[in-house]
């Protein structure tokens, strides 16, 4: 039986977390933009940031037609990405 408290595995299982969190923040983030850009708004950045992140795009009109896709597409991202995870692990 491993311990899961020695040696290097707590580094490792710590940085694996820490870049699967990283990782879904960017999809999470490059789903917002992808839609935005498929309704004809630029993307000017993408900022990461520890536990989220900010994408940057031009200033319009609000349009709730446009707005609302756009906001449901990154938790949708991250649910499914989270539903794959699941299946992998299982």
């Amino acid at each position: 039986m491993t311990y899961i408290a020695a040696g290097w595995t707590p580094y490792i299982l710590g940085a694996v977390v820490a870049l699967g969190l990283f990782a879904g923040v960017l999809i999470h983030e490059i789903a917002h933009s992808l839609v935005a850009r498929m309704k004809g708004i630029g993307i000017h950045s993408i900022t990461l940031l520890i536990f989220g992140g900010i994408s940057s795009m031009e200033e319009r009109m609000p349009d709730p037609a446009v707005e609302l896709p756009m906001a449901l597409v990154g938790p949708l991202t991250s649910l499914v990405v989270g539903l794959i995870c699941m299946q992998l692990y299982t």
